[in-house]
């Protein structure tokens, strides 16, 4: 299943959800080409816990810097969503095929949910925050 790049207008957070998908298609990929061993397995759980918590890291540094007033909540669910993320990881080892197929929906499901529906509240928020305005053709930000 692959997904759509969203564009929300801040450099730096369009710039994660790039290689958000990005790291989500090597797993889409492994599934495509059958290749669930241990090592594509690895690699695809490496990369993708160190670019989503540097996603997380970097949104939350930069609510926080704003002072978003629903910081608490938003980290609360990017801890759940590690949670998630790592109760299926746990499970490739059992099947790793059956793994691949449940962390690709749950990611994809995600991934069009989180990022693609970016908290409309949230991105306003940030928006005004950055004075960065969204015209119909472009956007014009100078944020990172």
């Amino acid at each position: 299943m692959s997904v759509k790049i969203s564009k929300i207008g801040i450099k730096s957070i369009d710039n994660h959800h790039k290689k958000i998908k990005k790291t989500i298609n090597l797993l889409s990929n492994i599934i495509e080409n059958e290749t669930y061993n241990s090592k594509n397995l690895s690699d695809f759980f490496y990369k993708f816990i160190f670019c989503i918590e540097d996603y997380f890291t970097d949104e939350e540094l930069l609510y926080k810097s704003y002072s978003y007033p629903y910081l608490l909540e938003l980290k609360k669910e990017h801890s759940n969503f590690i949670k998630k993320f790592n109760k299926i990881k746990h499970n490739y080892i059992n099947d790793s095929k059956e793994t691949c197929y449940k962390l690709d929906y749950f990611l994809n499901n995600w991934y069009n949910s989180y990022i693609i529906n970016y908290n409309e509240d949230a991105t306003n928020f940030l928006l005004f925050s950055l004075n960065i305005y969204k015209t119909e053709d472009s956007i014009n930000a100078k944020y990172l």
